[in-house]
């Protein structure tokens, strides 16, 4: 007998054997048990957590003889083969490998047909978010009103990918990860009943390289029982072997390297890790779960619940995440988590893992923000009693004088009394020297360009009561004007003469600003516009070729007995006044009269149509002319084309006279000679030796009949008239009527043969 591994040996037979899934157990079975059973489930959550286990327990629980129970009793056939999966009232479908319309329609025509021996018809769908639009769509109706013999159970792990139309005709459950305590709870028991011994860090590395699934936890522990044989037990360092992940030990020296700053030892450990051939994108999510359990361990009391490491390890773990504060591991956590992005993208995994551990030892101190206050308000406390202590120095430095007695009257000075400065007022500009006498008068010139010259000091002023000291009052807003020239001093000669010149400065030149010219702005002349000279009207040049002369025998005409002829073409003349030329005012004219409106001469009508064209579409002329279309369309449907767009004047076996726009496109590639050469050849081949076509220049009307225009009218009625007979079919209208279905379009087959029946048709109605 061939070995069962331990996913399938060990799968949960009941409800109450389905582990980390309560709520979807308790839910269905207390469905069963008020038989309130739906006919949809939609089962969904990732792999291996319990998805088509809970639909095959569910089966059991409807279909079993003792039912429907929650509690199937696991011992009557249709429990027995339910479980071995060998029951052919409940199937098991794939949908990843039947994905088509065509598969569900098989699935459709099952359904009708009652249970061969359970109670139920249960169609279990796997991977069914695989399925095509079309197959959802194909099973909307059958979903919506199944059969009551008739359940379906979908399983999923995109639940994104499945129609909403589908979403809301089921009863959906979904499956959650399980915790990594719960999966080691359920290996340990695994292993006792197996008869192997396990420490219980062997068994926590086991659970937490599971990632929440269960099946994957089975699938690892049947894989390390086979790497340790049959002699030992499992031990933590034996699984990280077998798996190929890193020990716990390991990572534990590298996180109090790194919590305690020593990053020279952190990265000795990372490149041992590195070395030692574990894969770095593993390492760093362990390391990150680490650092996430260090912050656990060192702000919660109690961390039964919280944390999933064996008892052994979590003294260390306390340890070292007692070595420093919440902040700082939260901040190490912090910093670590963004640089793993880097890390598992990065085309260096290795260097970028030891970089983010080095930045973490060597992380900057943490200062508390109460620190940072503290020292905030002592350094205000500080720059206040320094400010304060150099205001009261300055204070004591400047203190205030006693005014200076009033000056004496300006005429009661002598000559050699000086003006003083105020010593209440300190000013930082140097002053100009006062002069030792009065200034010599001026010229009346200069004595208006300058302010009257005042020696007298101006008179002191009291500081205010309300001023703390003369040390701080503001300087006066203006201050009387210095002297703009002050004459030099000569003293007396030693020999005493009285009658000395005395000296006399030269008046002072006045300097006046010269008067800038006056601004003249040029003179604008606009130019003259002269509207162009229209070039000379030339009337067009009409030319019209005549036929020849009509033999004298009977011809068919257009219901007269006497034979057709085509009347003489009309002579245009051109009036001499036809040449254009513009007024005199539009060139000559005075700037800024207006010019009278430009008109364009008018052109002359058309002439009206000579011939008259065949308007009966039933008239013989129309065979005569199909027949010779067919011939010319062996030799180029071009020149067909063209002959089937033409009105018809006159048409005998002899004679085919045929009408076109005057300088048509038509007229214009007829008229080559190329193209009346084939013509003529037609003409002696099809009509007879001796006929001739003639294309003359003719206005067609809308309703000027044309061959191309019978041939479209023809093919036009015939869709017409098969679509309705298509419309009107029986199965048709059934298939509108009882289905409701619409139809959009009808679509004709347009090949040759069809084309050509078209034609048919438009010759025999022209006859």
């Amino acid at each position: 007998m061939s070995y069962v591994v331990l996913a399938r040996k060990w799968r949960p037979m009941t409800f109450e054997d389905l582990v980390g899934q309560e709520h979807v157990a308790t839910t269905l079975a207390n469905a069963i048990a008020i038989d309130r059973v739906a006919h949809a489930f939609l089962f969904t959550g990732v792999r291996g957590v319990g998805k088509t286990t809970s639909a095959r327990i569910l089966a059991k629980a409807l279909n079993c003889e003792k039912g429907p129970t929650a509690k199937p009793c696991l011992q009557c056939s249709a429990c027995i083969e339910i479980a071995a999966g060998q029951d052919m009232d409940v199937q098991e479908i794939d949908a990843a490998s039947r994905t088509g319309v065509d598969d569900i329609r098989d699935l459709q025509e099952k359904l009708v047909y009652r249970p061969a021996r359970d109670r139920f018809k249960i169609f279990i769908v796997d991977e069914v978010h695989m399925l095509s639009q079309n197959a959802w769509n194909a099973f909307l109706k059958t979903l919506e009103e199944p059969p009551p013999h008739v359940k379906f159970i979908f399983a999923t792990t995109e639940v994104n990918k499945v129609p909403v139309t589908i979403l809301s005709r089921c009863q959906r459950y979904d499956f959650k990860l399980i915790g990594a305590s719960t999966i080691a709870s359920r290996l340990d028991v695994v292993l006792e009943k197996e008869g192997i011994k396990a420490e219980p860090a062997a068994v926590q590395l086991l659970a937490r390289e599971a990632a929440g699934s269960m099946r994957d936890a089975m699938s690892l522990l049947d894989q390390v029982i086979a790497w340790a044989g049959q002699d030992g037990g499992l031990t933590a360092s034996g699984v990280a072997r077998a798996l190929g992940v890193a020990e716990s030990s390991a990572l534990y020296k590298v996180a109090r390297a790194v919590v305690s700053q020593q990053a020279g030892k952190a990265l000795e450990l990372s490149a041992e890790l590195a070395d030692a051939g574990f894969d770095i994108g593993h390492v760093t999510r362990d390391f990150l779960a680490l650092l996430r359990d260090l912050v656990a361990a060192r702000v919660a009391p109690d961390t039964r619940t919280l944390l999933s490491v064996p008892d052994s390890e979590l003294a260390e773990l306390k340890d070292i995440s007692h070595s420093t504060t919440a902040d700082d591991l939260s901040r190490i956590y912090l910093g670590f988590s963004k640089s793993a992005e880097e890390i598992l993208e990065s085309p260096l995994p290795r260097a970028s893992f030891e970089m983010a551990i080095v930045r973490a030892a060597t992380r900057p101190p943490l200062v508390p923000v109460d620190e940072l206050v503290r020292r905030l308000v002592d350094l205000e406390a500080r720059l206040d009693s320094g400010a304060r202590a150099s205001q009261a120095g300055a204070a004591a430095q400047q203190r205030p004088q006693a005014a200076p007695p009033a000056p004496a009257p300006r005429e009661a000075r002598g000559a050699d009394d000086r003006p003083r400065p105020r010593p209440s007022e300190p000013s930082d500009d140097p002053e100009p020297p006062a002069p030792s006498s009065p200034p010599p008068p001026l010229d009346d010139e200069y004595e208006e360009a300058l302010p009257p010259y005042d020696s007298s000091p101006p008179p002191p002023t009291a500081p205010s009561p309300t001023a703390p000291s003369p040390a701080v009052q503001a300087a006066p807003a203006f201050a009387a004007p210095a002297p703009a020239f002050s004459a030099p001093a000569f003293p007396a000669p030693a020999f005493g003469r009285s009658d000395a010149p005395v000296f006399k400065p030269p008046p002072m030149p006045v300097f006046k600003q010269p008067e800038p010219p006056a601004f003249k702005p040029p003179e604008f002349k606009p130019p003259e516009l002269k509207a162009p000279e229209p070039p000379a009207f030339k009337a067009p040049e009409f030319t019209f070729r005549k036929s020849a002369p009509a033999p004298p025998s009977e011809r068919p005409t257009n219901g007269s007995s006497q034979p057709f002829r085509p009347p003489e073409p009309p002579v245009f003349k051109v009036p001499d006044s036809a040449a254009f030329k513009p007024p005199a005012s539009v060139s000559q004219g005075p700037p800024g009269s207006e010019a009278p409106p430009f008109r364009v001469p008018e052109l002359p009508a058309p002439p009206p149509n000579r011939y008259t064209a065949i308007s009966d579409p039933g008239h013989a002329g129309f065979a005569i002319l199909a027949d010779f279309a067919d011939a010319a369309r062996t030799r180029s449907g071009r020149l067909a084309s063209i002959l089937e767009r033409a009105a018809l004047i006159e048409a005998s076996d002899t004679r085919l006279v045929l009408g076109y726009e005057p300088r048509s496109f038509e007229a214009n590639l007829l008229a080559e000679p190329q193209a009346k050469a084939l013509l003529a050849s037609l003409a002696g081949s099809t009509l007879g030796h001796g006929a001739t076509v003639d294309i003359v220049d003719h206005v067609l009307a809308a309703e000027t009949p044309t061959l191309a225009k019978m041939v479209s009218d023809a093919v036009r009625a015939r869709r017409e008239e098969i679509d309705r007979g298509i419309r009107n079919h029986p199965l048709v209208a059934a298939c509108v009527n009882d289905l409701g279905a619409e139809i959009r379009d009808v679509r004709l087959p347009r090949d040759a043969e069809s084309l050509a029946m078209t034609l048919q048709e438009a010759r025999e109605r022209a006859q």
